[in-house]
């Protein structure tokens, strides 16, 4: 695949800003934050925006990066995420008098880019990418697309646009439009199969889809005299297309690009191994916060023998071994899952944790315990729900998980 610009999110700075730029610095592409800034000179460390000549349309591209907390920035660093607001309104004055069509890459969150999209009608699209995101079908904002690209590359598709004299999105009959188009894209595309199988064209099945294609194309018709009334006179809307295509774990894995995933998995870990040296993050160092409230699962055991000794036969107890066993104890984007006490964004800190901690103990999920093991009667320990287990029992790490039957398993419940 062929990038022009990849925008950059906060995760992206996980392994330290030497280690991003170093990718930076190999990749054929344009990596895109207008809103990471110097804070000696005010302006951005990396490309704020790019601009392309795609057919006849002047197209330019920007990137804007989230700063949720905790920040991906360290404090003593030489840069900071200055909120958009700052940013946006000299940027895309600018651009706009030279562009056609502008697009933003965001990682911002929903909310903030609907904001964006009603504050700014001259950015035409917004590409966002917030760390929990699914495929999110397209959706109409003021003058402005949003669509987002799943996490993880769990999926692949494509955007189709159009782009109008008018510089307009089609609006009141556009979304069906869409859906009726695609809807004739998967049609015409069990007909090709069928065809492509030599099934006869009297057979109900072929005939079948024939009648759905006629049904569907009517109302395209329709819709596109309706969408015919709306444009300015003499001018065109524009319009857009768009499928979406899981990335099924089931399908066969590319020899060459599984290579490219465990060498990239072997340099994260690596990466991550100098950071936690270059930081003198070890056990033997106290970089952990003042208020950090856990004890671990010894401290734990003083009192809930039984309750630990179950826990100690079940995975949980294993957790963090998995990733030293798999070269990846040092990948932050592992490590808050295998270990209790560090939350995602925090994973720098898993690096100092002690023994005791490194795994997925007690306190993972009846909550931090020094106060418990202090003054059990004042202090109660809360009870395990879904909720916790899912922040790492998701579908991509564990498709059979169950609350109830898993939570029988471990054998530790009171």
């Amino acid at each position: 695949m062929g990038y022009d610009a990849v925008g950059i999110a906060r995760q992206d700075l996980a392994n330290g800003l030497d280690f991003f730029k170093n990718i930076v610095e190999q990749s054929k592409f344009t990596w895109l934050s207008a809103n990471i800034v110097s804070k000696l000179t005010g302006k951005p460390v990396f490309t704020p925006s790019i601009s392309r000549r795609i057919g006849e349309i002047n197209t330019a591209i920007i990137g804007l990066t989230d700063d949720r907390q905790p920040s991906a920035i360290t404090p003593d660093a030489n840069m900071t995420i200055e909120p958009w607001q700052n940013i946006l309104p000299t940027l895309v004055h600018n651009l706009s008098r030279e562009s056609d069509f502008i697009v933003l890459l965001s990682s911002l969150t929903l909310k903030q880019n609907i904001e964006i999209a009603n504050k700014f009608p001259a950015i035409n699209l917004i590409i966002t990418s917030e760390p929990n995101n699914s495929a999110m079908k397209p959706r109409l904002e003021n003058n402005t697309l949003l669509c987002s690209s799943a996490k993880q590359g769990k999926y692949f598709g494509w955007l189709q646009i159009k782009w109008g004299t008018s510089g307009k999105w089609e609006h009141a009959s556009s979304e069906l439009m869409v859906e009726k188009k695609n809807s004739l894209d998967r049609i015409n595309w069990q007909l090709k199969r069928l065809e492509k199988n030599q099934t006869p064209k009297e057979d109900d099945r072929y005939q079948g889809f024939i009648k759905m294609a006629e049904e569907v194309s009517k109302e395209i018709s329709m819709l596109e005299k309706m969408a015919e009334l709306e444009k300015p006179q003499g001018k065109t809307l524009s319009t857009y297309k768009n499928q979406y295509f899981p990335m099924q774990i089931s399908s066969p894995d590319h020899e060459e690009v599984l290579k490219i995933v465990h060498e990239t998995k072997r340099k994260i870990n690596l990466a991550g191994k100098a950071s936690s040296q270059k930081a003198d993050t070890s056990v033997n160092k106290n970089i952990l916060p003042e208020d950090f409230a856990y004890v671990g699962w010894l401290k734990c055991s003083t009192c809930h023998a039984n309750q630990a000794k179950g826990w100690q036969d079940s995975r949980h107890a294993g957790a963090y071994m998995t990733l030293v066993r798999k070269g990846q104890q040092f990948d932050r984007s592992c490590i808050a899952c295998h270990v209790t006490g560090i939350e995602t964004g925090a994973e720098s800190f898993a690096l100092a944790l002690p023994p005791t901690l490194q795994q997925v103990g007690c306190e993972t999920c009846h909550g931090p315990g020094k106060k418990h093991s202090g003054n059990p009667k004042e202090f109660n320990m809360a009870s395990p729900n879904e909720s916790i287990c899912l922040r790492c029992h998701q579908q991509e790490h564990d498709d059979s998980f169950d609350f109830a039957q898993d939570l029988e398993k471990l054998r530790c419940t009171h």
